[in-house]
């Protein structure tokens, strides 16, 4: 922390005595977080050691040209934090972004903040973006992926078979139903259930305009203030199709609200966010997969989570 705060003071000029700085707990990633008081402002850091932690670091300089970026597209401030600055001292790498003190993340979910977030998805999704630009985001997309060890997605048709045929192993014949990595079934369905599945996997349906989307959209990175939506850790910003991010997102909505949900609610969120049958059903292919894999005790949660999506994308798909 008060290295940091050091960091932070050289690179800004000032006296220590007129920094405050307090950590700041939650989130996914290894870097370290903190809240900085400075010049009657609130700023948000993002900080890790290149030596100590070279991935988090990286990521860290890569969410600051990500940050650039959109703020060249008149979106930081707007519908993510304003970007101050990226701060590059010796082995350090510091990520400093306003603070957004009176933001909910990841809820409540209720008609205004589904209504916040759908306008927010509207204004992501409607940024225009020239051809170089669109391709300098791709570049910068690709390098995340590749320094993070994400493999390039495998489109060849040894590649779409293989993956039919690992899901269709998910798939308890006798007892017409989807099976978890222990062989339980917890999904039943009609026997034809799978063969739909994948034939609605299968339809590209028209041609895609791509814009700019997020790509990842868990609850961590989603906040409300009483007038609107912000969303953050855009390190997987890309160029994609914008009915993912709206299919994903409604998934995850209903899996945290669960039983909890009204039926008006519910309507509301089938209708903003589940515009795409061939996504939800490719979707489902990626959670029933992921529940069936045969993981170690840490990733009980994580496998958990992917089960209770499987079910509510099932579900959503029997009705649509």
């Amino acid at each position: 922390m008060e290295t940091v705060k050091n960091a932070f003071a050289g690179f800004k000029k000032v006296k220590l005595e007129v920094l405050s700085i307090s950590e700041v707990k939650g989130g996914f990633t290894g870097a370290a977080k903190f809240m900085l008081e400075f010049n009657n402002r609130k700023f948000f850091l993002k900080a890790a050691d290149e030596k100590l932690q070279p991935v988090d670091a990286f990521l860290i300089e890569s969410e600051a040209k990500i940050y650039s970026l959109l703020g060249k597209w008149k979106l930081t401030g707007v519908i993510f934090p304003k970007y101050e600055e990226f701060i590059n001292v010796d082995d350090l790498r510091i990520l400093v972004l306003e603070f957004l003190g009176d933001a909910s993340w990841g809820g409540p979910w209720n008609e205004e903040t589904i209504e916040f977030l759908d306008q927010g998805l509207n204004k992501l999704h409607t940024t225009k973006l020239d051809e170089d630009e669109k391709q300098e985001l791709i570049a910068l997309a690709t390098e995340i992926r590749s320094h993070i060890g994400e493999k390039p997605k495998q489109d060849t048709k040894e590649a779409k078979e293989e993956k039919k045929r690992i899901f269709l192993e998910t798939w308890n014949e006798s007892l017409s139903g989807f099976m978890d990595s222990k062989g339980e079934v917890y999904f039943k369905g009609e026997s034809d259930l799978p063969k739909r599945i994948m034939e609605e996997a299968e339809d590209k349906g028209p041609e895609v305009q791509k814009t700019l989307i997020m790509h990842d959209l868990n609850f961590a990175n989603i906040g409300f203030t009483s007038k609107q939506v912000y969303f953050v850790d855009p390190i997987f910003v890309t160029m994609g199709d914008p009915l993912f991010d709206r299919t994903v997102v409604g998934v995850n909505i209903l899996q945290q609200l669960q039983a909890s949900i009204t039926p008006e609610l519910k309507k509301l969120i089938v209708n903003k966010f589940f515009q795409s049958k061939p996504i939800l059903a490719r979707l489902i292919g990626y959670y029933v997969i992921s529940s069936h894999k045969q993981l170690d005790e840490s990733q009980a949660a994580w496998q958990k989570f992917h089960q209770e999506c499987a079910v509510i994308a099932l579900e959503i798909f029997n009705e649509i």
